[in-house]
């Protein structure tokens, strides 16, 4: 019974798909926003997580991290998800006075890797994640994806986690 719980959570996250990323109130002291994200479930069977982070690293450093707090989607239907967009305020100004005064560009952009992950505790008890590593080529490729298919009908949208 585990392990059938497990294996349909497991195939519902891997289809979950987001879109309309909003967002909210700007913290300028502590870098960071609230944002909200849409999440469907185009499966029939309920799709339940506990957080979602993307972390954005640079040369190993944390840039910035957006937490999604999680919830359960029902089949067939969406949800807004609240959540917190977080810039690390030193990293970003020791980038931009490497760039300044660094007498190069200051910026690699093979440096740069996006992290995605999806923490989904079975029955709420026994730690359970989903991640998934992007280079920055293969992350703009995804959001480029995620707005042509904006464009289009509303169940094609996009799973970072496929």
């Amino acid at each position: 019974m585990v392990i059938g719980y497990l294996v349909l959570n497991l195939y519902a996250l891997n289809n979950l798909q987001f879109s309309e990323f909003q967002l909210g109130g700007i913290d300028l002291a502590n870098t960071s926003a609230d944002i909200k994200i849409k999440a469907t479930n185009p499966t029939v069977f309920p799709a339940s997580f506990e957080r979602m982070n993307l972390t954005v690293n640079y040369q190993s450093t944390k840039f910035g991290a957006i937490t999604v707090h999680g919830a359960t989607i029902s089949p067939y239907s969406e949800k807004d998800l609240d959540g917190t967009l977080k810039i690390n305020a030193q990293a970003l100004a020791g980038l931009i006075l490497a760039s300044l005064f660094g007498g190069g560009s200051g910026f690699d952009i093979n440096q740069l890797r996006i992290v995605a992950q999806v923490d989904a505790p079975i029955f709420g008890m026994i730690p359970y994640s989903i991640s998934k590593e992007y280079s920055a080529e293969e992350f703009a490729n995804l959001l480029s994806d995620l707005a042509k298919r904006g464009e289009q009908e509303s169940s094609e949208l996009i799973n970072p986690f496929k």
